[in-house]
């Protein structure tokens, strides 16, 4: 990634004013990111409220009471005017200005049609021609951060460091368990690599707790027999296997016709950190599969192989990303109709053992891999096409209200995460 010279601005300085001394300058390797500094007469909490133009919509978390102060600005757009403001306390500075650096062009932009999103979204990019690696669109689709990975693997998922440090992704192996040399990398906002974690034949998807434990999907094999395992990687780097597919499942009666291809083949998890419980989707079980983390109980499996609940309605085969909000499970169904991919949502009761069918949003082709699916606040649907690189808003009535895509052919979207602002939570 080219560097960017560091731009240090002397805004406001004073000797009797409660907030004094704020400085703005611009990462040196990532310039949409701006640090701002002050000091306050007092030991007091502070902030910093920001936006694009003349809003300050944006706000950064409030630190600890002190007398000497750092925030990060972060979802810039590059090239842009912005505006922030130092609150502390009852006292507000004036609102000051920065202007961000353009952003290199190695990464592919992307241009949206129709109602802004309204979140940032972090994903990876793998681009025919320039870099692959992880970056954040804001929600007007505009690339606000990027980070070219040098491993040559695919990234698959992105997540905000618990820590507020940086972005955690994983340089893996698309295609399985035929690369062992693969990663977790830890890299700062202003796109310098913090750490590096190799993990043996680590899958496609991981989760960070609030301890900064890392827990990842990776295969297992067991005489000549592929199946799945989860890898706590602790803060300090040591690495645990916590549970294994073995734990619930028997290969000898849980069989499936690619078995060649492996057994379970996880490609996609989530984790309910108050209820401790991961759910996986098993690509080739056509299953998805809770698991309690005190005990590596399954407590339910929803699909086809080794499933518990009664199915009404539509099912699917080769899922990838799935998205439970309360009773609602939606599903982004591969090839459970020939030639065509599909969202599906279910009316979901794991107590009651049952899943029916209440909607379904199918496309004209067919996506073979890194699917994504979410439900927004407002009840509209975002299905993620990973394979052909672009994203779909879509409402209860099946009504496309936004589409987002790469301007350059042949780019492929990895797993998705949206959040209103990318500070660490």
């Amino acid at each position: 990634m080219r560097s960017f010279p560091l731009i240090l601005i002397v805004l406001l300085s004073g000797c009797t004013e409660p907030i004094q001394d704020i400085e703005v300058q611009l990462l040196g390797g990532m310039p949409t990111v701006a640090e701002v500094t002050w000091t306050t007469a007092d030991e007091v909490a502070s902030q910093v409220r920001f936006g694009v133009g003349d809003t300050l919509d944006l706000a950064t978390p409030l630190d600890d009471p002190a007398t000497e102060h750092t925030a990060l600005l972060l979802g810039l757009p590059p090239a842009t005017s912005v505006s922030f403001q130092v609150v502390a306390g009852s006292d507000e500075s004036e609102v000051l200005a920065v202007e961000t650096g353009a952003l290199n062009d190695t990464f592919p932009v992307f241009t949206l049609e129709g109602d802004e999103l309204g979140q940032f979204m972090l994903t990876p990019l793998y681009a025919p021609e320039g870099a692959d690696g992880p970056v954040i669109l804001d929600g007007a689709g505009r690339t606000v951060w990027q980070y070219s990975d040098p491993r040559g693997l695919y990234v698959t998922r992105v997540r905000v460091a618990r820590d507020g440090s940086g972005l955690i992704y994983n340089s893996s192996d698309l295609n399985g368990h035929d690369d062992e040399t693969q990663e977790l990398v830890w890299v700062s906002w202003a796109g310098e690599e913090i750490r590096s974690e190799q993990v043996f034949l680590m899958g496609h998807d991981f989760v960070e707790k609030a301890d900064g434990t890392v827990v990842t999907v990776a295969f297992e094999e067991r005489e000549d027999i592929v199946g799945t395992k989860l890898v706590e990687i602790a803060p300090d780097g040591t690495q645990t296997d916590t549970w294994s597919s073995w734990d619930c499942f028997d290969p000898a009666v849980h069989t499936h016709e690619e078995m060649a291809m492996g057994w379970t083949f996880a490609n996609a998890m989530d984790y309910d950190e108050q209820a401790d419980v991961y759910t996986l989707s098993f690509r080739n079980f056509g299953s998805i599969v809770a698991v309690d983390g005190a005990s590596g109980a399954c407590d339910w499996v929803l699909g086809d192989v080794a499933g518990t609940l009664d199915i009404t309605g539509a099912t699917f085969v080769h899922q990838h990303q799935f998205d439970r909000t309360g009773s609602t499970m939606l599903v982004f169904d591969n090839d459970g109709q020939p030639g065509r991919s599909r969202v599906i949502e279910y009316d979901f009761d794991p107590a009651a053992g049952t899943a029916s069918e209440v909607w379904s949003h199918s496309f004209d082709t067919w996506n073979a891999v890194l699917d994504d699916v979410h439900r927004l606040d407002n009840g509209d649907t975002l299905a993620v096409w990973g394979m052909h690189g672009q994203a779909d808003r879509i409402t209860p009535g099946g009504e496309v209200t936004t589409h987002l895509a790469t301007d350059e052919p042949g780019t492929v979207i990895g797993f998705t995460t949206l959040l209103d602002d990318l500070y660490a939570r």
